[in-house]
């Protein structure tokens, strides 16, 4: 048995914003989804929530692609954009496009004294 880091009596308030991103939204997350403190802050989180590896290429250039995502303890995906390959024949039609994730396709999670909080665009 592991005694817990934080003494079960004690309160603890994170402060976010939108510029709060990676490791540290991950932390907020864990945070309310564990019911162990509150989030504070006047907009959501700034939604990064890919893993990338960016391997050499020959000709000084280099491939950044994505291998994983973040995930909260309830399953929350913190990733805040889609990101999708363009096709066709004209040149603007070719490059990828991202757009934020729209509110009506964030899906509901639950924390774990059944709080109702959503996925898809950083933590609130």
């Amino acid at each position: 048995r592991v005694e817990p880091v934080l003494d079960p009596n004690t309160k603890l308030a994170v402060l976010v914003n939108r510029g709060t991103a990676s490791a540290a939204e991950i932390v907020s997350g864990a945070v309310q989804d564990l019911d162990r403190g509150i989030i504070i802050g006047t907009d959501r989180t700034f939604g990064k929530g890919l893993v990338q590896n960016v391997e050499d290429l020959p000709f000084n250039t280099a491939l950044k692609f994505t291998v994983a995502k973040y995930y909260t303890p309830s399953g929350r995906c913190i990733q805040g954009i889609n990101y999708k390959e363009g096709g066709g024949r004209n040149a603007e039609d070719v490059k990828f496009q991202s757009e934020r994730i729209a509110e009506k396709d964030r899906q509901t999670f639950f924390t774990k004294r059944g709080r109702i909080v959503k996925d898809g665009g950083g933590i609130a």
